[in-house]
């Protein structure tokens, strides 16, 4: 018998892709089928497509059910209730930032007579150069249907499935950290079953698979771009650059389009592109961006933004007034783009280019400088960081180490576990960028609100407080010496630590110490080169260990206060629940007490003493 959970829809913004992105990365960690049903309209959805759990329109306040059915019904209800009552209220969609447009111009452009066109500034910066003026991606053909459907239908999953593999490869190889998450966006898209429900739908009633794919986007699109949300609104872009992707696939070896041709100064001028379209320019020879459509939110404009191109969005009509050769100037800082610049703006430009030249030098003197506080007391200032990419833009903007790096990632988004040597050889690459910096790895970490769904950890009333971090060790000693084992070898290399989460008493902490000891020695015997002086830390998470830190320093060599989960434990407040988020604050007086005992203890045992999360930004 299925399970019904009963709720009214209690986000401002109504169910849009943030929340629906949640509870579908919540309902995929179970068998069970679960659909979701706006009671108000009428209109379900699976759970497990982001599209599709948008395109029910649900708004505030109307009532909603999660019917939930199959093997493990029970365990997948209980976290769903605790979604819907903890997690869900906090995912509602900031408002988007009220960005400064109109206004005087500056006088050197006013009556110089230059022709500027205005928009919204989306991302900052000024540069001059020579207009490329690309058209919109032309739809691909709509193929017509040469079999019969059942031979339609394979053409369509084995186009997908193509398209889902190349946007995985293409992720997986992505340089920047921004690229990764935009292209994970576009795999999603490509794997969400109710776009490929819906192509398959049109496919049966007697459509080409082209043109299916394309309908199929359209009406995901649509329901983006009517949702009320600007950020749907931007990302409808998104959902035509896989259907592109998969038309491309059902097309196997025809030519691809011819490309676009960029100089060395070359400023990208166009009606609208997407963030497909954009990865696929030489990006070095991308000096700016000026959009007709679009605003500050969509996944072209954020590629803009980290790959430092000065952007202009809403620019009505500028690839219709523009052509490619003329001379521009984009200011992302005003909105701005300035054609045919006479020799006063020119001037003017020149002076602002410098201007943020020397605002950058300002900074810059302080990536290299040593960290000290305001009363000259030196502090060690290093990086969160959890991956080698992370790791090299820290050292590049002056970190002094790795104060956190966190190898869960390592094992999120994957269906088993990384093998020891596919850590090692991305903790052995931070090591090596490190140059002789320190680098403390926190061991596994996970359970409570960083689920994996290949473990399979029960569920749990209150997971915060239950089977997490090296609680779960013991059941899972192998997982954890493969670890320990990359770890080690990675300190063969450079100064790497290492240090285990959530310890609450010293018990705890002497049987970790001796797992270190044993993988050494499996290690020494196996003449592996490793550390065998590696020092073992723990951190500070659960008022008990504070409490009884000289005792935990007798066992270890360092300790690094993790303030989110100290405050959480000390407060009794859930970090997830955003509506208690007020009374966990680590500026507290009874947590800055706790966090002054902790450094004194571990000053008078004599160890180093860090500190990470919010409160050590």
């Amino acid at each position: 018998m299925a399970v019904e959970i009963a709720f009214s829809f209690p986000l401002a913004g109504g169910l849009h892709a943030r929340p629906a992105s949640r509870l579908q990365e919540e309902v995929v960690r179970f068998r069970a089928a679960v659909t979701f049903l706006n009671r108000a309209s009428g209109a379900s959805a699976s759970a497990r497509s982001v599209l599709a759990l948008v395109a029910t329109r649900t708004g505030h306040a109307e009532p909603c059910v999660l019917h939930v059915q199959g093997d493990d019904e029970a365990a997948a209800a209980e976290a769903l209730r605790r979604f819907v009552k903890k997690v869900l209220p906090g995912l509602d969609e900031a408002p988007a930032a009220r960005v400064p447009t109109g206004g005087p111009l500056p006088r050197a452009l006013a009556v110089s007579g230059a022709r500027v066109h205005r928009g919204t500034p989306a991302s900052g910066g000024v540069f001059r150069g020579h207009a490329v003026v690309v058209a919109a991606r032309a739809r691909g053909a709509a193929d017509e249907r040469t079999g019969t459907a059942e031979d339609e239908l394979g053409r369509l999953e084995t186009a997908f499935d193509r398209a889902a593999s190349g946007l995985r490869a293409r992720r997986d190889a992505a340089e920047y950290d921004t690229e990764r998450e935009v292209l994970g966006a576009h795999l999603s898209i490509a794997e969400d079953p109710g776009l490929r429900t819906r192509a398959a739908a049109a496919v049966s009633a007697g459509a080409g698979a082209a043109a299916a794919v394309f309908s199929a986007a359209e009406h995901f699109a649509e329901v983006f771009r009517a949702s009320g949300s600007a950020l749907l609104a931007e990302r409808a872009l998104d959902i035509h650059d896989v259907a592109e992707a998969v038309v491309h696939a059902l097309a196997g070896d025809a030519p691809p389009e011819p490309p676009v041709v960029l100089g060395d100064d070359a400023i990208v001028v166009a009606a609208r592109l997407g963030p497909a379209q954009l990865l696929a320019l030489p990006r070095a020879r991308v000096r700016g961006l000026v959009l007709a459509e679009g605003g500050t939110l969509s996944h072209t404009v954020v590629l803009a933004r980290a790959f430092g191109v000065p952007c202009v969005t809403g620019v009505e009509g500028v690839d219709r007034v523009l052509a490619t050769g003329d001379e521009l100037v984009v200011d992302g800082e005003r909105g701005l783009v300035v054609a045919a610049p006479k020799e006063a703006v020119a001037r003017f430009y020149e002076g602002q280019t410098e201007a943020l030249a020397a605002a950058a030098r300002r900074l810059e003197r302080f990536r290299t400088a040593r960290g000290v506080a305001a009363d000259g007391r030196r502090i060690e200032v290093g990086a969160n960081v959890g991956t080698v990419e992370e790791a090299q833009s820290a050292f590049e903007n002056g970190a002094e180490g790795i104060g956190l790096f966190r190898t869960e990632l390592m094992f999120l988004d994957r269906d088993e576990p990384p093998t020891e040597e596919e850590q090692y050889a991305i903790l052995a690459g931070t090591a090596r960028l490190a140059a002789g910096r320190p680098v403390i790895v926190r061991t596994l970490d996970v359970g409570a609100d960083k689920p994996l769904s290949w473990l399979r950890l029960p569920p749990e009333r209150n997971p915060a407080l239950g089977y997490r971090a090296i609680r779960m060790y013991a059941e899972h000693a192998e997982l954890v010496e493969r670890q320990l084992r990359a770890i080690l070898r990675a300190a063969a290399i450079g100064p790497v630590k290492v240090m285990f989460p959530m310890v609450g008493t010293p018990e705890e902490a002497r049987e970790l110490r001796a797992l270190v000891e044993k993988v050494k020695g499996r290690l020494a015997a196996e003449r592996v080169a490793h550390d065998a002086a590696i020092q073992v830390g723990v951190m500070l998470e659960i008022p008990s260990a504070v409490l009884s830190l000289r005792a935990i320093a007798r066992e270890v060599d360092f300790f690094s206060v993790g303030s989110n989960d100290l405050a959480q434990y000390l407060f009794a407040v859930d970090r997830e629940d955003t509506r208690l988020a007020h009374l966990g604050s680590p500026f507290h007086p009874a947590f800055l007490k706790l966090l002054e005992a902790a450094v004194a203890g571990a000053h008078a045992a004599g160890r180093w003493i860090g500190l990470c999360g919010e409160i050590g930004g």
